[in-house]
C-alpha cells in the first residue's frame, strides 16, 4: 500500500540485524525524539512505502520513540480511529483491491498484462543515485586512510549512508518477472479460484507488480470503503 504523502526515498537514522538462533532479519532504524514533530514521522513512513511498493524487497522499520505517551500519539495520528476501526478499514481495503485485482486479471486482455510497461527512468535515476553514494562510502574510507577523519567519523558517515544506498539499490532492482508471477492467474479458467489458492506473500507480490495503491486518509469517512483510494496501474 502507497501513503499519499511526499515523494522521494527514505534515510533512515540507522540500520542493523536481528540475529536469533541462526536466523537473521535486517531492518532499519528510525531513532524518533520529543522535539521532532509528528508530521515529519508520519512523511517517513509514507516514504518507507516508495521502495516497497516499487519491489519485492522489504525490510522492517524499527521506530525507536521516546516514551509510550509519544507511541500512542503517532498512532492516534496514523490512524485518525481506535484499532479496531483500522483492522477494519484495512480488510475493506484488501477486499477492495483483490477484487479489483480479480477483475483485471478476468479481463479477455489480460495477456496484455505480462508485458512490463515502462517505469519513467525511475529505477534508471536510483541506480545512479546508488552510484553517486557508492562513490561518498568510497571518499569517506579514503579520507580515513588519509587520516583525514578519525574512526568514530567515518562510522558516522558509513552509519548514515549505507541505509541510504540499500534504499537505494532496492528501488533500482528489477521487478519480478511478470510471467512467472502472474502466467498461472492469467491463463486461468477461474481467476478467483486461482487467486484464493495463492498464498498471502504471492498475493502482495502480484498487487505489488500490477498497481500503486495510494489512499488520502484526509477523505475516508468511518463508513466509507473505497472513498479516496486510488489505484495506479503499473
Amino acid at each position: 500500500m502507497m501513503v499519499h504523502g511526499p515523494t522521494g526515498l527514505p534515510r533512515p537514522d540507522g540500520a542493523g540485524m536481528w540475529t536469533e538462533r541462526g536466523r537473521a532479519v535486517p531492518f532499519f532504524l528510525e531513532y524518533g525524539t520529543s522535539g521532532e514533530c509528528l508530521d515529519v514521522l508520519t512523511e517517513k513512513i509514507a516514504k518507507y512505502e516508495r521502495p516497497y511498493a516499487m519491489s519485492t524487497w522489504a525490510w522492517p522499520v524499527l521506530f525507536h520513540l521516546p516514551s509510550a505517551r509519544r507511541e500512542a500519539n503517532l498512532h492516534h495520528r496514523l490512524a485518525g480511529f481506535n484499532l479496531m476501526t483500522v483492522s477494519r478499514r484495512r480488510d475493506r481495503l484488501e477486499e477492495y483491491v483483490e477484487a479489483v485485482v480479480i477483475a483485471r486479471l478476468s479481463r479477455p486482455d489480460a495477456a496484455a498484462l505480462l508485458t512490463s510497461d515502462d517505469d519513467g527512468g525511475e529505477r534508471e535515476r536510483a541506480a545512479q543515485a546508488a552510484e553517486q553514494v557508492r562513490q561518498r562510502l568510497d571518499d569517506a574510507a579514503a579520507s580515513f586512510a588519509a587520516g583525514v577523519i578519525t574512526a568514530r567519523q567515518l562510522a558516522t558517515i558509513t552509519g548514515q549512508l549505507r541505509p541510504e544506498l540499500a534504499a537505494l539499490e532496492a528501488a533500482a532492482a528489477p521487478p519480478p518477472d511478470r510471467a512467472s508471477v502472474l502466467g498461472e492467474l492469467v491463463s486461468a479458467a477461474d481467476v478467483e479460484k486461482a487467486w484464493d489458492a495463492l498464498s498471502p506473500d504471492a498475493r502482495r507480490t502480484v498487487v505489488r507488480l500490477l498497481m500503486e495503491i495510494r489512499v488520502d486518509r484526509g477523505r475516508r469517512g468511518p463508513g466509507s470503503s473505497t472513498d479516496g483510494i486510488e489505484i495506479i496501474w503499473r
